[in-house]
């Protein structure tokens, strides 16, 4: 009723349950005939909320615009913003797609010790997952940019 809305895609896993290291831009991880992408199907959804919005409201003369919030990790971030940029972000302004971090956490052994990831002294660390989105939202500058949009 406030016109106003946004989407959060979560692009931050490797989806190892799923059989395989595929980030959201990879078409294996559905293997639709189209050939989509997880990401693509969702930005397709959003443009059409988007035109569905503008039918609906005539009175709308400008563009609108619904922001996409994109968590990535450190293992997807690349992937995932070349996978928007390769394809002309689906459609979407690219002013519309914001990206943000997940965070990751030490890793702990049963003992609560850290764990070591290499013999470089590093500590292992783990990404927060899917229930860390609000912290991460919270963290970032994400959710100040949709505030200065309106």
């Amino acid at each position: 009723r406030q016109n106003k809305l946004g989407v959060v895609l979560l692009a931050g896993g490797a989806n190892w349950r799923l059989g395989g290291n595929f980030v959201g831009c990879s078409s294996r991880l559905l293997n639709l005939k189209s050939g989509k992408s997880i990401i693509q199907l969702m930005c397709e959804r959003v443009r059409r909320v988007a035109m569905l919005c503008r039918t609906e409201d005539r009175r709308w003369q400008k563009r609108i615009t619904i922001p996409v919030l994109v968590m990535t990790s450190r293992l997807t971030h690349r992937s995932v913003f070349e996978h928007f940029e390769a394809n002309q972000y689906f459609g979407l302004h690219p002013g519309d797609v914001i990206f943000f971090d997940q965070p990751v956490s030490p890793v702990l052994d049963m003992a609560g010790r850290l764990l070591p990831q290499s013999l470089g002294g590093e500590f292992a660390q783990s990404p927060g997952g899917t229930g860390a989105v609000l912290r991460a939202l919270a963290n970032s500058s994400a959710l100040e940019q949709c505030r200065d949009r309106g």
